[in-house]
């Protein structure tokens, strides 16, 4: 090693592996230390179990193990709720194509029964299309949210559908859900319905800002 090099003291070195393992990252999570909690309960009982107590201590040993997994699973919703609340949920990817181009790859994606993609070419469809026809600006980075605020000031009795499908969106392209064959076909039918339908609310504030792509 060069001249430079640094050679703790033992001392030092404890000091410096605790504070490098008091970090976040090498905490255990609140699902790890219920678990680690039961684990040692379970410990316990093995050890102190008689003849007469068996039952109802696997019993209750088996009904903790469900608890913590339940408690578990719950967190790990609502962390992915959290995470889905705040995403930036842009429509798009690199590249923006025609309406008729994104319904394509979603009817091709349909008879493969790739519902996840069915769900976003719809989604891109839908936007593209609401693009093309002055009704939503076209903007970089547009979002699933954005999408919605537009065309319900133009198509207010679609709002509740065009909500469901927004989120269905968001969940599948951001949440890693797979969504059901009758979400993926409601996103389809809520494209051509909206393709189909005259505005009858009030257009958009501001002009359209067309933005290279």
């Amino acid at each position: 090693m060069g001249a430079g090099a640094l050679f703790p003291d033992p001392d030092q070195a404890r000091a410096w592996l605790a504070n490098e393992l008091s970090k976040p990252d090498y905490q255990p999570s609140l699902y790890d230390r219920i678990a680690g909690a039961l684990q040692d309960l379970l410990n316990w009982l093995t050890r102190n179990l008689r003849v007469g107590e068996v039952t109802i201590s696997w019993i209750l040993i088996v009904a903790l193990f469900a608890i913590v997994l339940i408690v578990g699973f719950a967190l790990t919703r609502l962390r992915r709720s959290h995470r889905l609340a705040d995403a930036d949920h842009e429509v798009f990817g690199d590249e923006r194509r025609s309406a008729a181009d994104h319904r394509a790859l979603a009817k091709a994606a349909l008879a493969e029964d790739d519902m996840s993609t069915v769900v976003i070419e719809s989604m891109r469809a839908l936007t593209s299309d609401l693009i093309e026809r002055g009704v939503v600006p076209d903007l970089l980075g547009l979002t699933s949210r954005e999408v919605v605020e537009s065309a319900a000031r133009r198509f207010p009795s679609f709002l509740p559908r065009l909500r469901a499908g927004s989120r269905v969106f968001d969940e599948t392209r951001f949440g890693g859900r797979t969504p059901s064959g009758a979400q993926a076909e409601e996103m389809m039918s809520l494209d051509h319905d909206l393709s189909m339908a005259e505005p009858t609310g009030a257009s958009m504030a501001g002009p359209v800002m067309a933005v290279p792509r």
